[in-house]
């Protein structure tokens, strides 16, 4: 474990070595995804004209029937996913209140009136 602290850490946290990271992988690609947004398949009901024979009558009509139909749907960008990942990513672009940088000089500003 001395040599290994990936290793060490997983044995104090009480994790099998890698999970963390696995896991930690796994939630960044699902906020990028939310970030950007993206398309999923839905199985969605749907009413469908058929034309079907009678079993009695042998004659043919038109029922309605209800089926699942797949559909795909966008599900937009989320914007506080995108705040979040580019206040963290790009700290100094991004972030709330930019400070001053130490190599800017202070403007003092004098109106007189």
């Amino acid at each position: 474990m001395a040599k290994y602290e990936a290793i060490a850490r997983a044995v104090a946290n009480g994790q099998e070595a890698g999970e963390s990271e696995i896991t930690t992988e796994r939630v960044e690609n699902a906020l990028y995804k939310k970030a950007l947004g993206y398309n999923v398949k839905v199985m969605e009901p749907m009413r469908v004209k058929k034309r079907v024979k009678d079993k009695q009558t042998g004659k043919w009509e038109d029922r309605e029937v209800i089926e699942m139909v797949a559909r795909e749907r966008h599900v937009p960008p989320d914007m506080r996913a995108v705040q979040f990942w580019l206040t963290n990513r790009e700290k100094l672009r991004w972030q709330k209140s930019p400070e001053q940088d130490e190599d800017d000089e202070a403007v003092t500003v004098i109106i007189d009136v």
